[in-house]
């Protein structure tokens, strides 16, 4: 296994040493016929996020791992039952963050698409189990080989993201759950800063490979003519607010935290999680405008829904109807496995969507508008009626934002990820709990 550092400080590699060695033995004892692993994302480029204060230590960061397999369709069967409980056992070992465990067959590897993670498995994939030289069987990008879309896409996932820490609506005091829970969300908000200015590079064909690494390329990012303006219109902060979050992600200071976000006591993780959230969905919302307008060549001052819309809409006629025929017949699987966490629309209406969009993009739209909606309430978008125009699933009984948010996060889950990131720990709206 390679035991490289997964964070700058000491007691927080060991804590994540500890959990990726427990994911890494039970991923090699669950899944069969496992012949490599590799560890991704900020753990394997060392940049590690583990919370010191109270309710800690915590880990922040997500376990993100990819397995080779001789037998990728069996492996596939057995995936969501050995995903689901190594999350379990991970969560009461200290992490807060997501699990999240690919399986591929060797060929797979060279075929995965032009996208960051694609480049980021190859250049900084950490092989803990099988050959040393497994990541070069990723393909030999370069950072000009990332499309400018894969920025919009990134803002997407992680707008959904986003609403999937929500931390709900109430200051105060909370148990152990409820910390870990408000924890989690302002870690997303942290991460919803730093990966926004990572989408305005990527859009620009920059995919650097550390944060340090991003915040430069963001400042080269400004020196072309009209960039600097915009980024100071839409978001005045967003250079201070990248470095005062680079700098967090990597070694957490609560009380640092606390003074920024205007909380008395640090050790009010729940005000902490909701301001950071906050912090995090304005930012989201800043540069959204700035990638999308960029993206379909319109003002950055052209309102969120119109906007959305645009993205809602971009894909060709002939990929629309073929992403809803494999959106529908993969949803119908999920079904019968009793993984579906959210209905599509019922087929009488699926026509008029597929004529419209893709499934996830008229679903990021959705996601857009209600991220957008929370940020800026006074001028916000009309959420409820992109949902019930553009939502891909069946729309809440009730329209309010909360089982709004809840419908998109778990119909996202379900299209993107099997239904593994809410199998077991999906909060249900504010009214029903």
């Amino acid at each position: 296994m390679n035991h490289g550092r997964y964070a700058v400080g000491d007691e927080a590699d060991a804590l994540l040493r500890s959990l990726v060695e427990i994911a890494a033995e039970e991923t090699r004892a669950s899944l069969p016929g496992i012949q490599g692993l590799v560890l991704g994302g900020s753990l394997a480029r060392g940049e590690g996020t583990v919370w010191p204060g109270f309710g800690g230590p915590v880990a922040l960061s997500d376990v993100d791992l990819a397995a080779v397999v001789d037998d990728r369709a069996r492996a596939a069967r057995e995936l969501p039952a050995v995903r689901a409980g190594i999350a379990r056992r991970l969560a009461a070992r200290g992490l807060a963050g997501g699990f999240d465990l690919g399986v591929y067959a060797p060929d797979d590897l060279a075929r995965q698409g032009p996208r960051p993670g694609t480049l980021e498995y190859r250049r900084s994939g950490r092989v803990l189990l099988g050959p040393e030289g497994l990541t070069a069987g990723f393909p030999a990008l370069t950072e000009k080989d990332v499309p400018p879309e894969e920025a919009l896409v990134l803002l997407e996932n992680r707008g959904a993201e986003l609403l999937l820490a929500w931390p709900g609506p109430h200051e105060g005091t909370a148990g152990p759950e409820e910390s870990r829970h408000a924890l989690a969300a302002m870690y997303a908000g942290m991460k919803t800063v730093l990966d926004g200015a990572f989408a305005l590079v990527v859009q620009s064909g920059s995919c650097p490979a550390s944060g340090k690494a991003r915040q430069a390329a963001l400042e080269s990012w400004t020196t072309v003519e009209g960039r600097s303006e915009t980024l100071r219109a839409v978001l005045p902060d967003f250079f201070e607010d990248v470095r005062f979050w680079g700098a967090m992600k990597l070694a957490p200071d609560p009380a640092s935290i606390a003074l920024r976000l205007e909380v008395p006591d640090a050790a009010d993780v729940v005000a902490l999680g909701r301001r950071a959230w906050r912090e995090g969905a304005r930012a989201w919302l800043g540069c959204y405008r700035i990638v999308a307008a960029r993206q379909f060549g319109v003002p950055v001052t052209t309102r969120l829904e119109h906007l959305a819309f645009h993205a809602a809409h971009r894909a060709r006629p002939r990929r629309r109807l073929r992403r809803w025929l494999e959106a529908a017949r993969d949803h119908a699987a999920l079904d019968r496995a009793g993984r579906a966490r959210w209905a599509l629309r019922p087929l009488r209406e699926r026509a008029g969507l597929a004529l419209a969009g893709a499934p996830e993009h008229e679903l990021a739209a959705c996601v857009a508008l209600l991220v957008g909606a929370w940020a800026d309430p006074a001028d916000g978008p009309d959420f409820r009626a992109a949902m019930k125009r553009l939502f891909p699933g069946e729309c809440p009984a009730r329209l309010d934002w909360d089982r709004c948010r809840r419908a998109a996060v778990l119909l996202w889950d379900t299209l993107e990820s099997g239904g593994a990131r809410t199998a077991w720990d999906a909060p249900a709206p504010v009214g029903e709990r």
